[in-house]
Order: structure tokens, then sequence, then C-alpha cells
């Protein structure tokens, strides 16, 4: 080869070498750089990439492997050579460098990816090496479909607080999510879990009691009570049963629930309201009571009694706003 037969001048004539070939290819290109040492081949093949009118993601990785130190300036520049670059090949590109350049290189290669699968954004985070998180926010403008499937498949390759910064920023397109995906979404994350239920429970499409109990089964203390505030808050009805079950899990808020509840339990007889108070204590039991008394649905002279001895201490006063209820004509 001509570069091959100058000595001390190997770089300038395989720079005009390859100068003289139209349409130079990403082989032609690494073909002349093997003939070359040390920071020659840098030289070499970042002005073959200039000089190409088009390359491949298979021809780009050649390229970078045949460089010598400057080999993410090799696989940046060319960059602006490749028309349609897929994730596997920015993936394939980003293994032929190292540490930072890693992340040099996907920051501005994930700018050029279109429409890509959350399986293809994960394996390019996952590429990544410091900047995870920066990527992964670049990655998520790139799906196709924001899914949940798709964020918590992301929020797997990041650590520690990186998967809530990720979490966060998909949670404005998450919207319509079934419970069991926002099972997954909450489970996913970090320290934001209540943050990411609380935002996306009212968005859940057939929410229901046992969804939003799912749900909060992710959290602990006082968050649980947060996350099925705002489920409970998005339901317009809910029955007995579910009630039951949305009070039994609650932490510290248990009381605050049942009364938030009790307005939109369809079913809300004597009995329901006595089996209510079943998962409440003391005082609380009273309070609701109270609540309960102008809002059931069979309250009759038969069972005016059965819903005060329901109470703990008000059992006079559940008794009295009963009567003064039923004596008003309100059934």
């Amino acid at each position: 080869m001509l570069s091959a037969a100058a000595y001390q001048q190997k770089v300038d004539v395989a720079l005009r070498a390859i100068a003289k070939i139209r349409g130079i290819d990403g082989a032609a290109i690494v073909l002349v750089a093997q003939t070359l040492s040390w920071g020659d081949k840098d030289t070499l093949t970042l002005q073959g990439v200039s000089l190409a009118t088009s390359l491949n993601a298979d021809e780009t990785v050649a390229l970078v492997a045949a460089a010598y130190q400057n080999k993410v300036g090799v696989a940046v520049a060319a960059l602006g050579k490749i028309r349609l670059l897929p994730a596997g090949g920015a993936v394939a590109i980003a293994s032929q460098l190292t540490w930072g350049d890693k992340d040099t290189y996907l920051l501005q290669a994930v700018e050029n990816l279109a429409g890509i699968t959350g399986a293809e954004a994960a394996a390019v985070v996952g590429a990544a090496y410091q900047q995870k998180a920066e990527v992964a926010k670049k990655a998520l403008k790139k799906l196709s479909v924001v899914n949940a499937e798709a964020v918590v498949a992301m929020a797997a390759q990041l650590s520690w607080g990186d998967k809530d910064t990720v979490i966060m920023a998909a949670v404005p397109k998450l919207s319509g999510l079934r419970s069991s995906e926002l099972v997954n979404v909450v489970a996913a994350a970090y320290q934001q879990k209540v943050d990411i239920a609380t935002a996306l429970l009212p968005t859940v499409t057939e929410l229901d009691a046992t969804g939003i109990r799912r749900v909060a089964g992710q959290l602990q203390w006082g968050d649980k009570d947060s996350a099925l505030a705002a489920g409970l808050g998005a339901l317009t009805t809910v029955n007995a049963e579910g009630l039951i079950g949305i009070v039994a899990d609650g932490y510290q808020a248990k009381i605050s629930l049942a009364l938030a509840g009790a307005p939109k339990v369809s079913d809300l007889t004597v009995a329901n309201a006595i089996r209510i108070t079943s998962v409440l204590q003391w005082g609380d039991r009273d309070t609701f009571l109270l609540r309960a008394v102008d809002l059931v649905t069979d309250l009759a002279p038969g069972n005016v009694m059965a819903l005060a001895n329901g109470a703990y201490q008000e059992h006079d006063q559940v008794l009295q706003k009963a009567l003064t209820r039923l004596s008003q004509g309100s059934h």
C-alpha cells in the first residue's frame, strides 16, 4: 500500500491518498489506518471520517477500533455521517470506548436515535459509565411509546436516586396505567416511591380498592397512608368491603381514610357501617359512626340500637343523632 512504502511521512502520504479516493468508505479508511502507528491512526481516521459521504454503525465500530487515543473523537465525528443510527449500533460503538468517553459519546449519540423501544433504551443506558441518568433522560424522549415496561427497564440500569430521577421525568407521560403496571413502576423507584404513587394513582384506568391497596403495599409507614388517600380520592364510589380493606391497610390515618371514604360507599348500610368500625380503634369508632349516622341507607327503629352499640364511648351521642334523623323523616 502507498502509505506503507513511506517511512517517516506515512501519515502525510496516507492523508493525500485517501483524499484521492472518491466515495471512500469506512472499510478503506480502516485499511489505511492499520498501516500507521500511534497518534497517526487518529489523524487518519478523523480525516477519513470527514471525507466519507456516509457511514453505518458497523463501519463506525471498525473505525473507532482502528483509532489510537482519540477513539471518542472518531466516534463523535462519525455521528454526523450516520443517517439512521440504531440503538444497538450506538451500544456497539460505545463498547469500543472506555470510562467517561462512553458517556461523552452516548450523550450525543442518543440525540440521533428515534422511535426506540424500552429494551433498546435500557441497553443504551446500560452502556453508559457514570452519567447513566443523563443518558436515560435523553433516551426517554426518544421512546416510541413511553409505558411502564420501558420505564422499569430503564430504571433497572440505574442506581439509588438516579432511579427516581428518571421515573419522575417519565411521570407526565405515564397516565392511563393499569394498577398492576403502577405497582411495577413504584417498586422500581428508590426513595420517591410515594411521590410516584400519589402522582399516578389518580390516572390509573379502572382503579378500584384492590388496585389502590396493591400500589400502597409497595410503601411503608406514612407513605402508605398518602398513597391510600390519593387512590381513594380518585374513586367516585367504593363498596364497604373495599373501604374496609383500604382502612385496614392504613398506618396512622385509618380514621381519615374511613371518613373520606364513607360518602362514597355504595352499600353503606347500618351493618356495613358497624363492619367498617371493626378496623378502627377506640374513639375513632365513635368519630366514624357519628358521621355514618347521616349516610347509612337503611336507618330504621329496628337497627338504631345496633348502630349505637357499635360505638366505643359515645353510645348516647350516636343514638341521639340517629333518633333525630329518624324523627326528621330521613331514612
